[in-house]
């Protein structure tokens, strides 16, 4: 059942639950749903100016639209790039993990159970 539809604004794009109430504002280039079925749902990644963010099912902008990629990772995680470099959000905390300061960022599957591992380096 989808709970959520798009909504147009003179080409700009935002989101607005069922019951009238907006979640993402009409402002963005494009909005791409990152649900999945079980630790993504109501997330969504906008883009602006070619730049990328992620908003929550809340309305709450989660990351602003200041990163030139943005990705999921893992259960709990956001992977981003700014500036050419990668940095890790944690979307359940709300903050920042690693600062976008490494040349690329890979995350690991999972040793241990509630350990996350990722892979940073700074040489290309």
């Amino acid at each position: 059942k989808k709970e959520y539809f798009e909504v147009y604004n003179r080409q700009k794009k935002g989101i607005y639950n069922l019951h009238g109430k907006k979640i993402v504002p009409a402002l963005f280039d494009q909005i791409e749903d990152l649900s999945d079925g079980w630790f993504y749902e109501g997330f969504w990644k906008v883009r602006q100016n070619n730049l990328k963010g992620i908003y929550n099912k809340e309305g709450k902008e989660i990351l602003k639209p200041d990163y030139e990629e943005v990705t999921k990772s893992g259960k709990r995680y956001f992977i981003f790039q700014k500036n050419g470099l990668w940095g890790v959000f944690d979307k359940e905390n709300e903050q920042f993990i690693l600062q976008a300061k490494y040349r690329s960022i890979k995350a690991l599957e999972p040793f241990e159970q509630n350990r996350d591992y990722f892979i940073v380096s700074n040489n290309g």
